[in-house]
């Protein structure tokens, strides 16, 4: 009796363990035929969109935030999603489920792969697709009055330039224009990131995508109206956004950053505005964008959500600034002379307007970089343009000057009245610089005077003042319709 229950525990505990071993490799079978499904296929363009913001930065790139609301099932999920800019940064790309009050919530998903999509529909992406497949080219030759269409079917086997095998021939760049029957899986017609999704939420969520992107950019400008006799100005200052991408940002909220951001690539691709000028001053005037601290960096936040069309700009008013102060200055740069001057130089005196921004001044905020128009409005009520410039980012409680234009009534003359070398790499030389102002009005003129090399001066009719290492600078008084000369030695060794 012993030996038979041993006998047939034996066989029962073979079975147990072959049926245990059935189960183990059935559900091993299911995990890999899971593991091997194929994800769910989605896709998700603009039209889910809740909202899109854009901080554009005035080095021609944005960081873009879009909010959309995409309805996702639980597993493995292949996303296309589409309607992205054509310029974006992959590795830039960050993904967050948030909540309706748009703050991050937990993560019900991730990510794990990314493909970005952005050679779009053009002839070597379809041509490509078409490698090793038949091709029609077709060609019009005239036949006696009229043209007849001839076509040909080759095999194409590379591009750039395109080979294509015509029955024994091979032609390389064949003449004619390429039928195609059909677009080819896998080409797309916009720029589009897929997404292979882990998600453990059925349902809707809000999906947060920030990117940065290239080719949106935003620029300054200034237009002053000068009142010289009172030596004020009023001036507007205009935001020209500019999006050089095929893609709509509509209903954006939009924040502009001033400042030079630091970037792994940087790419200077600064558009210059070609804004209406004389009209900004007669539209209607609006509250200020004030600007706020952002760390080292100063941004505007726009009031109203904008639309930014594809290949577009558009003007927003950001600054409004009434009966500013500014000075008017007359210069002139020379150049370095280290040899014999052949010729006297003649040159008209640069005019400056040199503005202070403070609160005396009637500024006293940051002021970004961009163009800076000056008007002037005449006796019969028009506007004159006086001239333009260009205004680096200005601090509070900094100053700038701003070259306009040239003086038609203040000439200065250089002339190099004597040259000699002291030694082998040392010279002698004395100038002369005769200022004329046929102006009704006595002027004052600053004369920079440019010398390379160790140098000092021996003689001088005025005394001056050395700026730096290069400069001698002579502030001169010139009476009304009359002239002043300075004369100066100089002694170089190079």
């Amino acid at each position: 009796m012993n030996k038979y229950l041993s006998n047939n525990l034996s066989r029962l505990s073979r079975i147990g363990a072959f049926a245990c071993f059935t189960f183990i490799a059935a559900i091993a079978s299911m995990s890999v035929e899971l593991a091997m499904a194929e994800p769910v296929l989605l896709t998700s363009t603009d039209r889910d969109r809740e909202s899109v913001s854009l901080t554009i930065y005035n080095g021609n790139f944005a960081v873009v935030t879009d909010i959309r609301e995409v309805s996702i099932p639980i597993g493995l999920v292949k996303l296309d999603f589409q309607d992205v800019s054509e310029f974006l940064e992959p590795s830039s790309i960050l993904v967050t489920p948030v909540s309706a009050m748009g703050k991050n919530t937990a993560k019900n998903f991730t990510i794990e792969e990314q493909l970005y999509e952005h050679h779009t529909l053009n002839r070597n992406s379809l041509l490509r697709k078409f490698i090793g497949q038949k091709v029609k080219y077709s060609r019009s030759i005239l036949d006696g009055v009229a043209y007849e269409k001839f076509f040909r079917e080759g095999i194409l086997l590379a591009i750039n330039p395109e080979v294509v095998k015509f029955g024994d021939q091979i032609e390389i760049a064949p003449e004619g224009t390429i039928s195609l029957p059909f677009v080819p899986e896998g080409v797309s017609l916009k720029p589009r990131l897929e997404w292979l999704i882990d998600n453990k939420k059925q349902g809707k969520q809000l999906i947060q995508t920030t990117y940065t992107t290239g080719k949106i950019g935003w620029s300054a400008d200034y237009v002053m109206l000068l009142n010289p006799d009172k030596n004020q100005f009023d001036m507007t200052t205009w935001v020209t956004l500019s999006n050089e991408s095929d893609n709509a940002f509509d209903a954006a909220e939009v924040v502009l950053v001033a400042g030079e951001v630091n970037r792994i690539a940087p790419k200077n691709r600064r558009r210059q505005s070609e804004m209406a000028d004389a009209a900004m001053m007669s539209s209607a005037r609006s509250n200020s964008i004030a600007p706020m601290p952002l760390m080292d960096y100063y941004q505007y936040v726009l009031p109203r959500i904008t639309d930014l069309a594809p290949f577009g700009q558009k003007q927003i008013r950001l600054l409004e600034t009434n009966a500013a102060s500014y000075k008017r200055r007359y210069t002139s740069v020379s150049e370095s002379f280290s040899y014999r001057m052949a010729d006297a130089v003649s040159k008209s005196a640069a005019v400056n307007i040199e503005i202070n921004n403070d609160q005396k001044s009637g500024l006293g905020q940051p002021l970004p970089a961009g163009n800076v128009r000056a008007y002037l409005q005449s006796n019969n009520g028009q506007l004159v343009l006086l001239g333009e410039s260009r205004m680096p980012h200005l601090a509070i409680d900094q100053e700038t000057s701003l070259e306009i234009g040239r003086a038609f009534d203040i000439q200065v003359h250089r002339t190099q009245t004597s040259f000699k070398r002291t030694s082998e790499r040392g010279t002698a030389a004395s100038y002369e610089i005769k200022i004329s102002n046929a102006k009704p009005t006595s002027v004052e003129v600053e004369l920079f005077e440019k010398h390379a090399g160790d140098w000092e001066l021996s003689q001088q009719s005025q005394k001056g003042e050395k700026i730096d290492s290069r400069t001698q600078r002579y502030i001169v008084k010139v009476p009304a319709r009359s002239e002043k000369v300075v004369s100066y030695t100089v002694k170089t060794r190079n």
